[in-house]
């Protein structure tokens, strides 16, 4: 599926609802795993019970040699290669009730970390190309998805994200990497981060990571997590999409931002000093 649509665009269009019904379907292929019935939820206290349970997948999978994270993989990457052919039209469909949005915000529970990138970033994917579909489409279309991004995606995506690059996250770092990516483009988004509340959770949350003092933060892959925090509080501060005031207000009720910022300004790699 994902070679059709990438190699054949124009001759596939007509059978992309099927494919991506059965993309879907796929993605949620995990026979020898029991989600919790509520881990699509908002609840903070689910992902955490999620984490823990990441612990000790390495010790699960070479016990049942389980390869069903293949098919998963598969299946999200025909839903990306999707994403990357859509025209405005494919793009706004994406975002429908039940749809490859609402699935793929769901998936963030995905124990397997190649599938879990994979699902931020065909999320952060669609986002991007959405916005470019918000400059060029129509005012009712328009219209139509911002409203459901301001109201039910962006607060859940924030509030996910946050989840995961706290500190006490058991997430890695590139999974925390692709997920401070997702929030910067986020920000481009006509709405930003959203509220004050959510714009506050995402700078302590960054505050954290930049005042890291763990043994591993000189590795590089640290230093590279430091670098995409630095990015996307740049993003958060220079971003239109956020009232001024309402940024200015955010960032007084989370001094440590200040601080954590001048610590980064001596560190030895250029790039983080840039």
């Amino acid at each position: 599926f994902e070679s059709f649509v990438r190699n054949c665009p124009v001759d596939v269009k007509p059978q992309l609802p099927a494919i991506i019904r059965s993309a879907l379907a796929f993605m949620k292929y995990d026979p020898n795993y029991s989600y919790d019935s509520d881990d699509e939820d908002d609840d903070g206290d689910s992902t955490d019970s999620m984490e823990e349970e990441y612990e000790d997948d390495d010790e699960y999978e070479d016990e049942d040699d389980d390869d069903s994270w293949k098919v998963r993989r598969c299946a999200i990457r025909t839903i990306c290669a999707v994403i990357e052919s859509s025209d405005a039209t494919t793009t706004a469909a994406l975002w429908a009730e039940d749809g490859v949005a609402e699935s793929l915000a769901a998936r963030f529970k995905e124990r397997e970390e190649n599938c879990r990138v994979d699902v931020i970033d065909a999320l952060t994917k669609l986002l991007r190309n959405t916005v470019r579909a918000l400059h060029n489409g129509s005012k009712n279309s328009d219209s139509n998805i911002a409203t459901l991004m301001k109201e039910t995606y962006i607060p859940k995506l924030v509030k996910k994200s946050t989840t995961v690059v706290k500190p006490s996250s058991s997430h890695t770092e590139r999974t925390q990497t692709s997920i401070l990516y997702l929030l910067t483009t986020i920000c481009s988004t006509p709405q930003g981060l959203g509220s004050a509340p959510q714009i506050t959770a995402v700078l302590t949350h960054v505050a954290s990571l930049l005042d890291s003092n763990s043994s591993s933060s000189r590795s590089p892959t640290k230093k590279e997590l430091k670098l995409e925090a630095l990015g996307l509080f740049r993003t958060v501060l220079t971003s239109p999409n956020h009232n001024p005031a309402t940024r200015r207000e955010c960032l007084s009720q989370t001094p440590l931002i200040e601080l954590t910022y001048r610590h980064a300004l001596q560190e030895d790699w250029y790039k983080l000093i840039a």
